[in-house]
Formats: structure tokens, sequence, C-alpha cells
């Protein structure tokens, strides 16, 4: 369980959690439904650490008074666990520094005097808009730059969720100062750009938000488009482009093979050309 502060969301578990409770509620399911659908997708009731335990109905009870939805069990579930001082102990065996506890541990008072108050009316959830890339593995798409320059990006492996069937694109190893230069062209051709050493730039994406007005815009200025295709050679390409060594704009650490790529928008993408 990756933790990165002491906010009750403030690591995957939870976060993950909160997401997944959210979606249970706009897919018709009831706070008490809800519940045991993410009891059993969590492994609450088979063989899970305790401490994940316990992570588990606090984040839970903070997402339900959220939203409305509190349970009276999970509220006093949470509680107990506050009260017990379990998930303190939790983070002080996981080695947190006197400073974290202490922050935790204010966190943990906050979410107790909120879930002893009045819970606001239940929030009626919107579906979020899907993410749907108009891409196919094997397609190349242009981006130009606000320098004017136009880059181009070659869709290997597709990215899918509930809502999105976002891209991975590797960046190729060539820059044109117009479309003329690369429509009708064989893409293939070009070599897949190598980067290793430089922690601003990154030559894989995970490119996602193909909805809303930053994406329109992109589209209607055509800033980004297909450029055509690109043979890949399966499965010798991809191991080659997921072989790469390349760095995360976020851990600042330089990865291999199966490591995650950053999520990018397009806005993160222009800053790493």
């Amino acid at each position: 369980m990756g933790t990165w502060n002491a906010d009750i969301f403030g690591n995957d578990l939870a976060l993950d959690l909160k997401s997944g409770f959210r979606e249970y509620i706009i897919d018709g399911k009831t706070p008490h439904e809800a519940r045991l659908l993410l009891q059993k997708d969590f492994s609450i009731d088979a063989n899970i650490e305790p401490r994940e335990a316990h992570e588990f109905w606090l984040a839970l009870s903070a997402i339900q008074h959220e939203l409305g939805r509190l349970e009276e069990e999970v509220k006093q579930k949470s509680i107990t666990i506050i009260d017990g001082g379990e998930n303190i102990q939790d983070w002080a065996e996981l080695g947190a520094s006197p400073e974290n506890l202490k922050k935790r541990k204010m966190v943990l008072l906050k979410l107790k005097e909120t879930l002893l108050s009045s819970q606001p009316p239940a929030k009626q959830l919107k579906k979020p808009p899907q993410s749907i890339t108009p891409y196919q593995i094997g397609d190349v798409m242009y981006y130009r730059h606000t320098n004017g320059k136009y880059y181009l990006f070659v869709v290997y492996q597709h990215s899918k969720g509930k809502n999105s069937l976002n891209a991975y694109m590797h960046l190729l190893d060539a820059v044109f100062y117009s479309k003329e230069q690369f429509i009708n062209r064989k893409l293939d051709k070009i070599p897949l750009r190598h980067i290793q050493s430089d922690k601003t730039k990154r030559s894989n994406f995970l490119v996602g938000h193909w909805y809303g007005r930053l994406y329109n815009r992109l589209v209607k200025d055509d800033r980004i488009g297909l450029a055509g295709t690109y043979k890949l050679k399966k499965p010798r390409m991809r191991r080659k482009i997921l072989g790469y060594k390349f760095y995360t704009s976020t851990l600042g650490k330089k990865c291999d093979k199966d490591c995650p790529v950053v999520f990018d928008t397009f806005e993160t993408i222009e800053k790493h050309l």
C-alpha cells in the first residue's frame, strides 16, 4: 500500500476505495450494497492485513459521510479504530516519523469529529465523462507544439477502464515544421526516440482526457490528428518499447520494463517535448 501523506485519502487503498464507492453509488447501489461489494473487492473478510482493514474502514466512513450516506455500522467501526489507536500503531510499525504520527493523530481526531456531526443530505452523483481515444494500436498521432513544431506519437497499447480507453504512446525520433513533411510518408521508417538521462523529458506516455474543452480546442485548431500508421513488429517491437529506460515526471527516478508511465494530459505532454 503506497502512502504519500497523512490525510485519510493519502494512500492508494483509500483513494481506490473512494473511487469504487462513488462508482457503485452511480451504478444505483445502496450504501450497504456498495460496502459489501467493496469488502469483497478489497478482501476485507479474507486474509487482509489488519492495517489495511483499518485504512479501509476509516476511508469508507469518510467518503460515506462526505456523500451523505454514512452507515451506523461503518461509523462505529471507524470510531473504534480511532479510539483504540490501532491506526497510529500501524503507522508507527511502518516507521512513520514523530512528525507524521502527530499529523495522522490530528487527521483521525478531525475525522471522528466529522463522523459524530450531522451528515449532509445525500449528494446526487453524475457519471464521469467517457475518455475514449479515437486512435487504434499502430496509429500515429501528430501533435503541434505551441512552438509550431510537429511531434509524432505511435499508439502501442490501450489502457481500458470502466469509462475510459486511453492510449500508451511512444514518441518518434523526428521533428517536423509542417504537416506536408510527414503526411503520406512511411512513418514506420522513423525510429523510436530513446531518452535515458534527462529527468525533464520522457519518450513514453499514457494519454487520457480525450474529452473536454482542451481536447476539443486542440482538435478544432488542428493541433492534434491522425498522421498515418506505424507497423509494430509484435512482440519484438513492444518489448523494445517497454524495455526502454525513461524517467517519470513525478517520481524522478529511472524506470525499466514494467515501470508504470505517468498519466498524462495534453498539457503535461508539451512540457516533455
